[in-house]
């Protein structure tokens, strides 16, 4: 008897240990999946800095980027639906019009339904937003009460840099928040 209440014991005991472990999160192994990890590792800095951090990623070495704070409403790459329930958000992305690459980091309202808001991201976003080329996937993440939302190719190293013309470009000089960065400068 007092075997079977020990075993029964142990069951329970590993149960609780089981239903008290903490949910992981599943992250693709894709290139979506990757800028998330960047934004998991940088969650608790400010949403510029999460975003300069994503845009830092080796997979856009040499490409034009840009980062601009964004407010409530109708947001790039999710057509006419209006987007609400941040306080404040960073949208950064690719300068060139080949690469179908878009996201934003928002900072969520202290009453916003953090489940309903990312569902709402997933539900609109418009995987050919930039009317070129088609994005494959849509990543929703969420830490705390920041989210992110990212449109990406499945390999941007692949897409082909090109001016307006549509001519490859092979020295394009990067771009951070608008300002000119001379890269050979001394």
């Amino acid at each position: 008897m007092k075997r079977l209440l020990v075993l029964f014991l142990a069951v329970l005991m590993i149960m609780s240990l089981t239903a008290c472990k903490e949910e992981e999160k599943v992250i693709p192994d894709t290139t979506g999946g990757h800028f998330v990890e960047i934004f998991i590792d940088s969650k608790d800095k400010e949403l510029q800095d999460i975003a300069n951090d994503i845009l830092g990623d080796e997979m856009f070495a040499g490409k034009s980027c840009t980062t601009t704070e964004v407010g409530e409403g109708q947001l790039q790459g999710f057509g006419n639906v209006e987007i609400s329930g941040f306080d404040s958000a960073v949208m950064f992305s690719t300068n060139m019009s080949t690469t179908p690459f878009i996201g934003y980091v928002f900072e969520l309202s202290s009453d916003t339904d953090k489940d309903a808001f990312m569902q709402t991201l997933k539900d609109n976003a418009d995987l050919n937003w930039n009317g070129i080329e088609k994005a494959d996937e849509v990543i929703v993440e969420s830490e705390g009460d920041k989210v992110v939302v990212i449109i990406t190719p499945d390999k941007i190293e692949e897409v082909e840099t090109v001016d307006e013309s549509g001519n490859p470009v092979e020295n394009e000089i990067p771009v951070e928040g608008q300002e000119f960065v001379d890269e050979f400068a001394e």
